[in-house]
């Protein structure tokens, strides 16, 4: 999480607009990956499937 928190951060905040409510995704983002982490193909890079999980996390809750 130490690694990705920020970048991941950043996209949202870039994504939705409020600082507010991208660090409270980002929470979400990773509690969701965490919970999914058996889903994980470990063979791709798991930046990209946390900004996946992001970028849908974003889009449920500011674009419905």
């Amino acid at each position: 999480m130490r690694r990705h928190r920020e970048p991941i951060y950043r996209m949202i905040r870039g994504h939705i607009g409020d600082p507010e409510e991208a660090l409270d995704l980002t929470q979400d983002c990773f509690l969701a990956a965490f919970q999914h982490l058996g889903g994980y193909d470990g063979n791709r890079p798991l930046r990209a499937w946390l900004t996946s999980v992001a970028i849908n996390k974003s889009r449920r809750c500011c674009f419905p």
